[in-house]
């Protein structure tokens, strides 16, 4: 049976969303190796933006990304919070963002980092050269150098939270923890004390294993997109009968699926680990997502394909006629502004695809 109540994260997660706010770095891209962060002595803080972002406006194209144009609003606000920006180079959207606030948050350390486009032996080797810029630039920030041993344990600590969000996704699947939920703990993982969060995690893993599963059943859904940050979505999803049982997103499956070998150099145990993990769409080799995304959908026996994308993201855009080419599976396009969509008209539509599929 599936526990719902709408006091999810204070039942489970109270001391994390009680955790310390005075050492945030912010951060973005799923490409970004948070240990380090952590290992500098901050805490990794996603940056998620902020509803209403009329001050953000004013810097940007009125087509820009409403996603960044959000966190760009966020780091103006919360700079007193915000002890600096890490950054990636995955759109040319991001690179502007970085631009902007190097040149209008006078205050804010920001650093953009290197991010390749292919997962080669060759562009490991770039990309353990752009950590260890990131290192440098962390440990410029706290007038000390990061020690191996602090890499190392953070490396461990957030081995053991992917893995608690593994049991997490299972049980989503398996439908005792309904999505929204699942969803919302791993949000939290991103903006709070990892120590704190990984122990409540673990205890909520145990804990699901426990509460039974739903075998009311409903379409086999995959839902593929990018940084799709909805509750409102996600509440939509956990209410219908469906059962969403692989989820290719920025902000759930591709943020947590990658665990480092703690057993070699830290920092090449890194680049190859967020290299290697489930791709973004702004990678070159889309075949190679294409046919991982294949594998998913007949190993997972999924009924059907939930494409979610953010306007004015070129990248999802360009993929979405290739797995539809692709993938022969009914396929259902939502095209979202950031924190902005009508909730009516999209449960409608998700409704009438369902009703069309079981």
């Amino acid at each position: 049976m599936t526990v719902d109540t709408d006091r999810f994260l204070e039942n489970h997660f109270k001391q994390s969303l009680n955790s310390p706010k005075d050492r945030l770095m912010g951060w973005m891209c799923t490409y970004t190796p948070i240990e380090l962060i952590h290992a500098s002595g901050f805490i990794p803080y996603r940056l998620y933006g902020i509803r209403e972002f009329k001050n953000a406006d004013g810097y940007f194209p009125i087509n820009f990304c409403p996603y960044l144009k959000s966190s760009f609003e966020q780091l103006l606000s919360e700079g007193d919070q915000i002890k600096g920006a890490v950054l990636a180079n995955s759109c040319d959207g991001a690179r502007r963002l970085y631009d902007l606030t190097r040149t209008y948050i006078d205050k804010m350390p920001a650093y953009i980092m290197d991010v390749p486009r292919l997962a080669s032996k060759d562009s490991q080797v770039f990309y353990k050269k752009s950590i260890e810029k990131l290192y440098a630039f962390l440990g410029s920030l706290q007038n000390r150098n990061i020690e191996n041993d602090e890499i190392l344990h953070s490396i461990k600590l957030y081995n053991r939270m992917k893995e608690a969000m593994r049991s997490l996704r299972k049980a989503s699947a398996e439908q005792s923890l309904n999505f929204l939920h699942y969803y919302q703990a791993i949000r939290l993982s991103t903006i709070t004390d990892p120590e704190i969060f990984c122990t409540e995690a673990e205890l909520l893993a145990e804990k699901t294993t426990l509460w039974g599963k739903d075998q009311a059943g409903g379409p086999r859904i995959m839902v593929v997109g990018n940084f799709i940050n909805e509750q409102k979505l996600f509440k939509i999803l956990s209410q219908l009968d469906c059962q969403i049982v692989y989820d290719d997103l920025c902000t759930t499956q591709r943020y947590w699926d990658n665990k480092v070998d703690a057993s070699q150099d830290c920092i090449q145990a890194l680049a190859e680990s967020y290299l290697g993990k489930p791709a973004c769409m702004r990678m070159v080799d889309m075949e190679a997502k294409l046919r991982h995304l294949e594998n998913i959908a007949q190993k997972e026996k999924i009924s059907a394909i939930l494409f979610v994308s953010l306007k004015f993201c070129d990248n999802t855009l360009y993929f979405y006629p290739l797995l539809k080419n692709h993938l022969q599976y009914p396929l259902l396009n939502l095209e979202l502004e950031y924190n902005n969509f009508s909730e009516g008209q999209v449960k409608t539509r998700l409704e009438a695809f369902l009703e069309m599929l079981w």
